[in-house]
């Protein structure tokens, strides 16, 4: 009995030491342990691509599959409520740039505010034309009342020779008066002498009275020159001041501002590609996370990371194999294809966890972009942010 209980012991002893033994190589990166073991079962379950010329790992590394051009994040008004989302935009739909995609639970209100804008600017314009109109037609009545002003001359000029005309009728009269007073009794009877000097006074009363009608028609004309210019001027001013009294661009300036909050209330593809989700559904309020995220799927990329000290042995246009169970067969077992496009230039802690709990946590890496060849981009497309392992070929 003692000796039964020995050997079992012995046989406890014995499977513990060897765990021990497995963990430690493990740890230490010894062949057929840990990382490295990992590695080779991984290049015996790819089925060895390219039989006909012998290749070597070098690089083992996880990574992630992501479209080319990275997923976008399209997102609303924070704070207001999703109304719905078009019946043809669905997971895994095809949209176009510029297509509409989901409206917002605001849009109606907008479209009420944007019309009460547009009306109060369309009202505006047709009062703006219909003063400036009269505003013109006072212009034109002033710059008539000026050209009436200015016609008076020819009045004044017509006076002034009528004047003329009456001076010299007036000098002829006194000088025939002198002539009939130098003459005797005999020659000119006193009643002609009495006549001549009624005509005398008769020419100097209309000479008179031909002057003061010519005052008359100066200071009547200049002041209805000054009056036509100066209502020319409060015409001319006022049709000026017309854009301050209807306040046009304020008017245009809201429905613009109205115009865009419409707008904004319908949800558009900034970019053709696939819906990859939908998180908010219509009655949710829009907060930080996006509405739905889209992408061009044509092209696929997996970002592997690299261990600090394993970068030197990546190369540009170096081809990689990428591996996951959850490809479909017969990539489950060959894995995709692609080529090292970009080796980033910073060296940071890793995003992406290992499964193995003994694996070391304290390393860096560095960011390896692989693009995957047309096929391997097919295959990849629905399988965004999947966690591979990527294995970086070079030819002896």
């Amino acid at each position: 009995m003692k000796r039964a209980n020995f050997v079992v012991l012995l046989g406890v002893a014995c499977a513990a030491a060897g765990w021990f033994a497995h963990q430690y190589g493990s740890l230490l990166g010894l062949p057929g342990t840990g990382r490295a073991g990992t590695a080779a079962s991984a290049s015996g379950a790819a089925g060895r691509p390219d039989s006909d010329a012998q290749q070597k790992e070098t690089v083992v590394g996880m990574g992630r599959i992501e479209p080319a051009d990275g997923v976008v994040d399209v997102g609303a008004t924070v704070g207001d409520r999703l109304g719905r989302i078009l019946e043809t935009v669905e997971e895994g739909a095809q949209v176009d740039k510029g297509q509409s995609l989901a409206e917002l639970e605001s849009r109606p209100l907008r479209k009420l505010e944007l019309d009460a804008a547009a009306g109060q600017l369309k009202q505006a314009e047709a009062r703006l034309a219909a003063e400036a109109k009269l505003a013109d037609v006072k212009i034109a009545t002033a710059q008539l009342g000026v050209k009436k002003a200015e016609a008076m001359g020819l009045t004044m000029a017509a006076q002034q020779k009528k004047i003329d005309l009456l001076t010299v009728g007036a000098e002829l009269a006194r000088k025939d008066q002198k002539r009939l007073e130098g003459l005797s009794k005999d020659l000119a009877t006193d009643q002609e002498r009495e006549r001549q000097a009624l005509l005398v006074r008769q020419a100097e009363s209309e000479l008179e009275s031909a002057q003061a009608m010519m005052d008359q028609l100066t200071r009547t004309n200049h002041l209805a020159l000054e009056a036509a210019s100066l209502d020319l001027a409060a015409a001319e001013a006022a049709r000026e001041q017309l854009a301050q009294t209807v306040p046009i661009a304020s008017l245009r300036a809201q429905r613009d501002l109205a115009k865009a909050q419409y707008e904004r209330t319908a949800v558009i593809a900034p970019c053709a590609g696939k819906v990859l989700k939908i998180f908010v559904r219509p009655g949710e309020t829009i907060g930080g996370k996006p509405i739905l995220q889209l992408a061009d799927v044509k092209r696929m990329v997996v970002v592997a990371e690299v261990y600090e000290n394993e970068v030197k042995d990546i190369k540009e246009g170096q081809t990689a194999v990428v591996t996951s169970k959850a490809f479909q067969s017969p990539y489950d077992g060959q894995g995709l294809k692609g080529k090292v496009v970009r080796i980033g230039k910073m060296i940071a802690s890793p995003a992406l966890r290992p499964v193995d709990p003994f694996a070391p946590a304290d390393r860096h890496v560095a960011e390896v972009c692989v693009e995957l060849d047309a096929e391997s981009s097919r295959q990849a497309a629905r399988l965004t942010n999947l966690q591979v392992d990527v294995r970086f070929l070079r030819r002896d």
